[in-house]
């Protein structure tokens, strides 16, 4: 497949005669830095076109005219494409560009002719002066429509995107930097039972798996690569033939991995590199963030070739293709899935002229429009324009009409223009809706009489909607100056003016029915700033949202920061009246007012009705059964979050065997709703936005079903059974290359289970009476957190390695409940009984007792958290409080309890329960599996981090309500993250009220965030605005972003809109270089591989009745200041 593109726009006349212009050198050297354009014949051409007839140029014109269209794709060999049969020899099959008129640069699609030339006007020379045109019409006519951002916010856009470049804090890496590294613990990196793969970012390559997931999940496109047969290479083919080969060659075993690989995530790698070849430039060096469209055409180019040959393509698992499809399509597949035939309709001074099309991604411009349809309707109906030539005048225009559509619509959103200004590409953060259905029917030439009827209808409404909104403005702004307000505000005001009795005005009530006619203000002196911002309370997520209206009934502080009384003194302020107005004045007015006033709101509600049901009909135009004909699915939305120069590409794709959206983001790959989709695929929040859609043909069944059962019917999920069948299905070479890469993931667990058993034989002890304990060192225990309240010397049957285990220090706390048990067994058992049963009978009884005690604390814990959390010195209460295994987990618990007490060894029946325990727990270990070992060591895991978590809370919550913040949110950062993996598999029980952690680090947060400003705005000296933003701020952010609760992303909102406001300040030296760089770092893509918080050093409760008091306290702490009242409401 050829592109014939010219670096000039079409819009450059190439018959212009070119006038002598001298260039100097500097001026050379701007341009071809600013453009990247090197040819200095190519900018002789545009200089000379920009030129006046007095051989002036100004440089902007230039450099806009070289990069309003400049090719995204370099001209390669032509090759022969089959078409009808012409008169003569076979044409060379060509490609051209639909462009689209733009504010700045266009996007290149990829079309070919269908047709002889010899059927069509040749204008060629006449095109170009079209295009341009259109274009000037179109843009002097394009305004700034509702929804889209403001002058103010673009140029916060700018600073923020020339900072992002300017200190490098965007998401690019340097070469040879790390971009991921994979887990240690292959478990880590298992698939989960037949989730689907993701795919590793091999460096900055977010875009392949944006790309290739929406690919891969078209059954279709599936079944044509894992079935791709390669032809044998022969001496006489090209380098980009075999590249070709090369890279069908990777993909279709990446395919195959994505299908059977027992791995989380899959490597792309080879694949990767092959394709990269096509965006290296002479120099060697490659940019790392290739645009997707981009990427996308390159990709089905490359596909498109090495179908070409015959031997190459597989049995399609469809039904026979239309007849009225074109030889080519029958003989290359990707032609006949994602390329479109498009005639174009228009006339140049009279001339008519008609063209057929291949249309590949449809360019759509995002600026200027509100939905998907409108910007449809800009780009396939352009208008007429008016030329005039001398003393003569003709129009000029064009429609495009689809004749065919492909089974897979893409449209590519133009989301980036170029600021000629600053010379550098900007990215468009505007909103464009698009529906999860769209019907085709008004764009295709079948309709073509229906649709320009109705669009003239559609244009006739819309002018007396214009009309009505119009009239209704007038009402709504009301005035001649440059205040306006609605007229039926200003008639009730007159009235009530009137209706002010001037001698009440400013007396006082006389009695309870006298209705006040005065205004009271109350006389407070108010605090200065700088006592304001060392306010400790903040009850809602920011000062800035206490309503202004509870300020009089506060007891402000004087200047000098000490309270005054609320109120000194009350000034009577009279309401404005008349001076002197008679009964009959009066009466007039009232009526007259009141009869006005009554005619401009029916007015209004008339016109409000008009409107609105003239919105339904424009909306209902093309909603009838006519016009749903042509209905196509969303298939995928490819997203890309960040700015022009640097950003994060991810992909949601429709699961059409579930019904559901799944969301592919480099390895993650999660469920996600339609809600979620719209949030970050319309645009408008935060800098994220969609930037193609891929529509899917909902008539063509046999496009989104798996023909080879992949998916299976009953149950809508891939068993492990059906996938194995699906791989056996698949190609022997593939089968094999599977086989072995599951083969080398199997032994990577082998070799890391080993690993793992030889470490926890090195702590492995047994204990004279046979118990044994395994441990793994540094797993995450709490030794250092272990508290004892008992001073008791040590068992001499207990090593030092077991003292150090998780399972002994978790027992020891336990060690007052477990000593009460035996001895409220052993006291209430007679010798008769004792004597009746081994110690094994009787250990089983104090086991049970124990349990039944820990089952009474867990039941009471949702009347008693937070405030009292009895899981904290009992890890029996917390395992069963969490619905841990009986046998695996709570009873082998109990055992060590009552295997390590260390009291009581003096006394015959205490160590014969003791003893019978610890043969007990190690019969046991010996009869556990390693799943179970590890699952049991996983419960310690969690019980150590859970106790980690309310240390954090208890030291955390203490510095903040002791306006100690820069020492709080570390703490409670690191307590916020730990929980949530605690709780990430939705078991609440297993960790600390999420709810409140993350309303104290938000408040944390915004308090930190106002020291920050206010260090900013009013010293010199800001290195420690730094320390606050780059050390605690930032690194925290990202929280607030990955976060379910609504306030959290409020209030990162406004922690970024309080910054935003320090722009429209004069802000200088070394503070706008400051500035610029925690801006750049405010509106980076919120990633939580962001450098995280610096933890402190963990200061230890060594005593456990000191650990509760104070977490008692703080909870008291935290409910006395209604903090647990408004962590409960928020959301």
């Amino acid at each position: 497949m050829t592109v014939e593109q010219s670096l000039l726009p079409q819009s450059y006349n190439k018959n212009q005669p070119e006038r002598p212009v001298r260039i100097e050198p500097n001026v050379l050297e701007q341009i071809k830095e600013v453009t990247g354009i090197e040819d200095v014949k190519v900018i002789s051409q545009a200089i000379s076109a920009c030129c006046t007839e007095q051989g002036k140029y100004d440089l902007s014109e230039v450099v806009s005219l070289l990069v309003s269209e400049v090719a995204t794709i370099k001209p390669t060999q032509q090759k022969p494409e089959p078409v009808e049969k012409p008169e003569k020899d076979t044409e060379q099959t060509t490609t051209k560009i639909i462009t689209q008129p733009t504010d700045a640069t266009d996007v290149p699609v990829n079309t070919r002719k269908s047709k002889s030339d010899s059927a069509l006007v040749d204008l060629t020379n006449d095109e170009d002066q079209l295009q341009k045109a259109i274009a000037a019409s179109l843009q002097d006519n394009q305004g700034i429509l509702g929804g889209q951002i403001s002058r103010e916010e673009q140029d916060i856009s700018r600073i923020l995107e020339a900072s992002l470049a300017e200190s490098k804090a965007g998401t690019k890496r340097k070469r040879g930097d790390i971009w991921f590294v994979d887990p240690l613990n292959p478990y880590e990196r298992r698939r989960k039972e037949a989730w689907p793969v993701g795919l590793k970012n091999v460096g900055n390559t977010c875009w392949f798996s944006a790309v290739i997931q929406s690919l891969f999940h078209l059954p279709i496109f599936r079944h044509l690569v894992l079935n791709f047969v390669s032809p044998a290479e022969t001496p006489q083919g090209t380098l980009q033939e075999k590249r070709n080969l090369r890279f069908m060659h990777e993909l279709r075993r990446l395919f195959a991995l994505m299908i059977g690989s027992q791995r989380k995530y899959v490597d792309p790698s080879k694949a990767v590199d092959i394709l990269k070849e096509a965006f290296t430039s002479p120099s060697g060096t490659s940019d790392s963030q290739q645009d997707v469209s981009e990427f996308q055409h390159k990709l089905l180019e490359w596909l498109e070739e090495a179908f070409t040959c015959h031997d190459s393509r597989p049995t399609s698992p469809t039904q026979g293709t239309s007849s009225e499809e074109s030889l080519s399509s029958a003989k290359n597949p990707m032609i006949d899935l994602f390329y479109g035939q498009v005639t174009t309709d228009g006339f140049h001074e009279g001339k008519a002229f008609c063209r057929q099309e291949t249309f590949g991604q449809f360019p759509l411009q995002v600026n200027g429009f509100h939905d998907i349809h409108e910007s449809l309707e800009n780009a396939t109906a352009q208008g007429e324009i008016e030329t005039v030539t001398g003393e003569s005048s003709s129009k000029s225009g064009q429609e495009q009409w689809f004749t065919r559509l492909p089974p897979f619509l893409t449209f590519e959103l133009s989301r980036f223009q170029f600021n000629q200004t600053l010379g550098r590409p900007e990215k468009i953060h505007n909103k464009l809706k698009f529906p999860m259905t769209i019907y085709m029917d008004r764009y295709m030439e079948c309709n073509k009489s229906v649709t320009r009827q109705r669009r003239e209808k559609v244009k006739s409404l819309r002018e007396e909607l214009q009309h009505l909104h119009s009239r209704l403005d007038r009402f709504t702004n009301y005035g001649s100056g440059p205040k306006r307000f609605p007229l039926q505000d200003v008639l009730q005001y007159a009235l009530e003016f009137a209706q002010t009795n001037p001698d009440v005005a400013c007396s006082s009530p006389a009695g309870p029915a006298a209705p006040p006619v005065c205004d009271v203000v109350q006389d407070v002196e108010m605090e200065s700033p700088r006592s304001l911002n060392n306010s400790s309370n903040l009850e809602t997520p920011s000062p800035s949202l206490v309503k202004s209206s509870s300020l009089p009934d506060v007891a402000m502080a004087s200047p000098h920061g000490k309270l005054s009384s609320p109120a000194k003194r009350l000034l009577v302020v009279p309401k404005p009246a008349p001076r002197e107005v008679s009964s009959t004045e009066l009466g007039v007015l009232q009526s007259c007012l009141t009869r006005w006033r009554t005619e401009v709101e029916s007015d209004v509600k008339e016109l409000q009705d008009g409107i609105s049901r003239l919105d339904e009909e424009v909306g209902n135009m093309y909603s009838d059964d006519m016009m749903k004909k042509f209905p196509y699915r969303l298939h995928a939305v490819l997203v890309h979050e960040g700015q022009a120069a640097s950003g994060h590409y991810w992909a949601y794709v429709y699961d059409h065997a579930n019904g559901r959206w799944l969301k592919f983001n480099d390895i993650t790959v999660t469920e996600a709703s339609w809600e979620e989709l719209e949030k970050e695929g319309i645009g408008g929040y935060h800098n994220a936005s969609a930037y193609c859609l891929m529509y899917v043909d909902t008539s063509r069944e046999d496009l989104i079903q798996d023909s080879s059962s992949l998916v299976d019917k009953e149950t809508g999920q891939i068993s492990n059974s059906t996938q194995t069948d699906v791989v056996k299905k698949l190609a022997q070479d593939l089968q094999d290359y599977i086989s072995e890469d599951n083969t080398k993931f199997c032994q990577e667990m082998e070799d890391w289970d080993r690993k793992q058993q030889q470490a926890a034989a090195a702590t492995v002890t047994t204990a004279p009476a046979a118990a044994t304990v395994t441990t793994a060192p540094g797993a995450g225990g709490d030794s250092e957190v272990t508290i004892v309240g008992e001073k008791k010397p040590l068992s001499p049957t207990v090593s030092s390695s077991v003292q150090n285990s998780q399972s002994y220090q978790h027992a020891l706390l336990a060690l007052r409940s477990t000593v009460d048990t035996l001895e409220a067994v052993l006291g209430a058992m007679t010798k008769e009984q004792w004597e009746q049963k081994r110690p094994e009978g009787h250990v089983l009884q104090v086991a049970n007792f124990e349990i039944n005690k820990a089952e009474k604390l867990s039941q009471k814990l949702p009347e008693m958290l937070p405030k009292k959390d009895s899981r904290l010195s009992h890890m029996l209460v917390y395992c069963i409080a969490c619905k841990a295994p009986t046998h695996s987990v709570i009873h082998r618990v109990v055992m060590e309890q009552i295997a390590f007490t260390r009291i009581g060894d003096t006394d015959a029946k205490f160590k014969a329960i003791k003893g019978a325990a610890e043969r007990k727990l190690s019969e046991m270990i010996s009869d556990a599996s390693e799943q179970m070992k590890s699952e049991y060591k996983k419960w310690h895991e969690n019980f150590s981090n859970f106790r980690r978590v309310i240390m954090c809370v208890v030291l955390g919550i203490e510095a903040f309500h002791k306006e100690r913040y820069q020492e709080s949110l570390p703490y409670l950062h690191y307590a916020y993250l730990t929980n949530r993996s605690l709780i990430a598999d939705g078991n609440r029980m297993k960790g600390f009220d999420n709810k409140l952690m993350a309303y104290y680090q938000r408040q944390c947060l915004l308090h930190l965030n106002d020291m920050a400003l206010q260090q900013f705005e009013a010293d010199e000296d800001i290195s420690g605005v730094s320390i606050i933003m780059n050390n605690l701020v930032l690194p925290c952010l990202p929280s607030l972003f990955h976060t379910s609760y609504q306030d959290d992303t409020l209030a990162a909102e406004e922690l970024r809109e309080k910054w935003c406001n320090i722009l429209a300040q004069e802000v200088s030296g070394d503070k706008l270089e400051k500035l610029q760089d925690v801006m750049s770092k405010l509106f980076d893509p919120p990633s939580e591989t962001r450098t995280s918080v610096k933890f402190p050093q963990l200061n230890y409760i060594k005593d456990s009745s000191e650990f509760l008091e104070r977490y008692a306290k703080v909870m008291d702490l935290a409910e006395k200041n209604s903090y647990l009242e408004m962590a409960e409401k928020s959301k």
